[in-house]
């Protein structure tokens, strides 16, 4: 005997199933509340950030703690005295002079001798080392030993006639060193000025310049080159040089040199005309 299927009974249950879903609400999920979890991320990075600032502060202070301390160096007070240029822009090679306490003294045993140019109007007074004399032959001043006049030294000043027969004082205050350079040119001089050292004297300074000229021979002839010291000192406004003019005063014996500066300090000079 064949089971039957009822299929209205079928539908019919599908029907009322279908009813009774309709019927039940589908509940959805909870939402979540972005705003809450920014703030907690936001407030995490704040915490975080201040407390890796703080952790910053603490080791750089402790890295400063830590460095030994940097000594301030003592400043020192030199005094230094600007080169002097020339024209050529060549700058006067100095040495900064060291002011003394003690003034240069002249010997006892030295003699003064003054000497006039009577063409030149210039009456010149210097004390000399014994042995040694300083006068005015007619046409020159001269510093020589009085024994055999091998050394012999030239004085001059910076007042003399220019070309026109004018007589005057050439010097006009500029650089001491330029203006004897320029000097040795309008000499026509071959002589070169190869170094020049500034030394104190008492209150003031005087110029050592080491000058290189050509030597000569017996007969006259060029035979080479030699150093000379020549001093250059300023005193009312005037230049007075003193050269070497033997071959004596070229030389390590000479003995001027080494009493140039006392010599330097005794000298006055006046115009007479």
């Amino acid at each position: 005997m064949e089971k039957q299927i009822n299929i209205g009974d079928q539908n019919t249950q599908q029907i009322g199933q279908n009813q009774v879903d309709r019927l039940i609400p589908v509940r959805e999920k909870p939402k979540s509340n972005y705003f809450v979890i920014g703030s907690i991320v936001l407030i995490c990075f704040v915490v975080f950030g201040f407390g890796g600032y703080y952790l910053g502060i603490q080791r750089n202070k402790n890295s400063q703690n830590n460095q030994p301390p940097v000594s301030s160096p003592t400043p020192s007070l030199t005094t230094r005295i600007p080169p002097i240029t020339t024209s050529t822009n060549t700058p006067e090679v100095t040495q900064n002079p060291i002011v003394t306490t003690k003034p240069i003294s002249i010997p006892s045993n030295w003699k003064k001798y003054t000497a006039e140019d009577p063409n030149f109007g210039i009456k010149t007074t210097m004390a000399m080392p014994s042995g040694y004399s300083f006068r005015f032959t007619g046409s020159e001043f001269t510093i020589q030993n009085d024994s055999d006049a091998t050394e012999l030294w030239d004085y001059s000043s910076s007042v003399y006639r220019d070309n026109g027969g004018v007589l005057k004082n050439h010097y006009d205050g500029s650089s001491r060193r330029a203006w004897y350079e320029k000097r040795l040119s309008e000499r026509q001089s071959t002589e070169k000025i190869i170094s020049v050292k500034e030394k104190p004297l008492n209150a003031t300074t005087y110029l050592e310049i080491t000058v290189q000229t050509p030597s000569y021979d017996d007969h006259g002839v060029t035979s080479g080159t030699k150093n000379g010291l020549h001093y250059v000192y300023a005193q009312n406004n005037i230049l007075h040089m003193i050269v070497p003019a033997s071959n004596k005063a070229y030389t390590s014996s000479a003995l001027i040199p080494g009493n140039i500066e006392s010599i330097l300090a005794s000298l006055t000079s006046i115009q007479t005309k």
